[in-house]
């Protein structure tokens, strides 16, 4: 047992030269890692802040993480000894051959005390499985608080995509309704045919149906803040301008990652890692319990007991027992049941191992695949980025076209709307390459603090 535990904590010591080598990629030896939109956005942050409180998600975990704590000390209760009284009241009668029968109406008691001295590790192992169950509660909860964290994350910057979209669809149903009356006009006098007219007409109520879709939308976010956060400001109303991280550290930052992403045991601090090791270890201490069945058990005993015996001078005399020692208690033979016991643990525990393995590798891949992804957009971000730099200095030529006469107002206009759509497509991928980054670093970042 000596050993075992010894093997257990140069296990952890390993786990945490591990888990301090991967801190030191994760941030970024050379370059750090890119910010959460929070870290820009201060109405964000105190949302969040406030979902860690409110959140119906995690109240209830907190509640399970109590049922946990309340297992650990029932197992641990082991240690303890253990006191039982009986008593009886009531009428006995004996009958004997050859001899005179006797009855009487008495009051017997026993108690008994009964203390573990060696188990072959059995308490230990339930204390160890109730400690891993509190262990999981934890990581269930801090996956539940990932979740909700990303959810409002999502959200919120939803919301400032809809303020974008309303901005750009407002000013294009003023475009289209400006322009209503010159079709009612032109229509009317021949100039525009039906088929031009209800088109323009269905363009305009498609606009007023947009609006309303985006109102109702931000509507919904609202509710789901109140919901999950207890937030019941009207939050981002002002925010039209979705962060950007530095798209070039960004880019040092994910190569890095490639390069080291691979050649650390990061997974193993992953919910998913941590969750199987937690699997493996539990099933191992499920082992010790199965072993234990067929070993004597030792245990100090203590009994004390008063009730009536019969002596060779008198019947039904009250009689007082005191016993203490110790208690052996053996199972020899149960049919097997143990044997098969313990070989259906030991491939129930190969099984395990096998799958964390096959997990360590998948997570790897999944990893990696998420960072190609990530470098990807980023670079495409960084060419639409410059596209969009550029459509804002032609539309400024436009602008001085338009003074000038050499365009028509209508033609500005149109080109205006086209610089808003190409803005609401850029801020919904800087949205997008956010929460990718959020999605990475829930995979890789140790679960526990």
């Amino acid at each position: 047992m000596q050993t075992h535990r010894s093997e257990v904590r140069k296990i952890n010591i390993d786990k945490q030269i591990h888990l301090f080598v991967f801190f030191l990629i994760s941030i970024g030896i050379c370059h750090a890692a890119p910010t959460l939109p929070e870290k820009q956005l201060p109405e964000l942050e105190l949302i969040l802040e406030s979902a860690r409180i409110n959140a119906p998600d995690l109240i209830e975990q907190d509640l399970l993480e109590t049922e946990s704590d309340l297992r650990l000390k029932q197992a641990k209760s082991a240690y303890y000894p253990k006191l039982d009284v009986v008593t009886n009241f009531g009428y006995r009668k004996d009958f004997r051959q050859n001899a005179e029968d006797t009855d009487n109406l008495g009051f017997t008691y026993s108690a008994n005390l009964n203390r573990p001295l060696y188990y072959w590790g059995a308490i230990e192992a339930r204390i160890e499985q109730a400690r891993i169950d509190n262990d999981n509660n934890s990581l269930n909860y801090q996956n539940n608080l990932r979740a909700i964290e990303r959810r409002i994350r999502a959200d919120y910057l939803n919301l400032i995509l809809d303020n974008i979209a309303l901005e750009n669809e407002l000013k294009r149903k003023d475009l289209l309704e400006g322009r209503s009356l010159d079709d009612q006009i032109n229509y009317d006098a021949g100039k525009l045919s039906e088929r031009e007219y209800r088109d323009r007409q269905r363009a305009l109520a498609s606009s007023l149906l947009k609006i309303e879709q985006i109102q109702q939308s931000k509507k919904r976010i609202a509710e789901r803040f109140k919901f999950y956060a207890g937030w019941h400001s009207d939050a981002g109303k002002q925010i039209t301008t979705v962060p950007m991280v530095d798209l070039d550290q960004t880019e040092s930052w994910i190569l890095e990652q490639l390069n080291q992403i691979e050649q650390t045991a990061w997974f193993e601090f992953s919910y998913f890692g941590e969750s199987k090791l937690n699997d493996i270890q539990h099933q191992e201490e499920a082992i010790t319990l199965i072993e234990s069945k067929q070993k004597p058990l030792v245990s100090a005993s203590m009994s004390a007991s008063q009730n009536q015996t019969n002596t060779s001078s008198q019947n039904n005399v009250d009689t007082f027992s005191v016993f203490a020692g110790i208690q052996v208690s053996w199972n020899i033979f149960d049919g097997f049941q143990t044997k098969n016991e313990k070989i259906e643990a030991e491939a129930k525990l190969r099984r395990f191992k096998l799958q964390f393995d096959q997990l360590s590798k998948e997570l790897q891949l999944q990893a990696a695949e998420m960072l190609d992804q990530l470098l990807y957009d980023l670079r495409y971000l960084r060419i639409q980025s410059d596209s969009y730099v550029s459509e804002v200095e032609d539309l400024k030529l436009q602008k001085q076209d338009a003074d000038k006469g050499r365009i028509s107002e209508l033609t500005l206009q149109d080109a205006t709307l086209q610089l808003q759509i190409s803005r609401l497509s850029l801020n919904q991928n800087k949205a997008n390459l956010l929460l990718s980054l959020n999605d990475y670093f829930n995979l890789v970042k140790p679960i526990l603090p």
